[in-house]
């Protein structure tokens, strides 16, 4: 009973799978997310963006959710230069330590990836660089 309390509080199920995807740095080839209980953070080579929401699981490992893509440039920003972003959709799934999320535009269903990511492993990212 005190272990399966002990799991429900630190976020897992009674078979020990998290309920969420777990807080700190997940890193890849070309992505990084910083998540925190309330959503994460994602930076890209050439862009970055948000999730506004916990990465909560299903019970098969797997979250659906709701996000904000903002591409970047290189060189300077421009005066006046905005950049609202696109609203995006993270799907992807959760196996022992490795996470695996696809980024898609919702508006063009436009896939930009598909990203595996390690737990604690710092990402591995190649900024833009200034146009020539």
């Amino acid at each position: 009973m005190i272990l399966l309390l002990l799991q429900l509080v630190q976020g897992a199920d009674a078979a020990g799978k998290p309920k969420r995807v777990p807080d700190g740095v997940w890193g890849g080839q070309h992505m990084g997310l910083w998540v925190e209980r309330g959503g994460a953070r994602v930076e890209y080579d050439c862009a970055n963006g948000t999730i506004d929401q916990p990465l909560i699981l299903d019970i098969h490992g797997r979250f659906n959710v709701k996000g904000t893509h903002f591409k970047e440039h290189g060189g300077p920003v421009r005066v006046g230069e905005q950049n609202k972003g696109q609203p995006v959709r993270y799907t992807g799934s959760l196996f022992a330590t490795t996470l695996t999320i696809t980024v898609t535009l919702t508006d063009t269903q436009q896939i930009i990836g598909t990203f595996h990511l390690k737990h604690n492993q710092e990402p591995r990212l190649v900024k833009c660089l200034s146009p020539r």
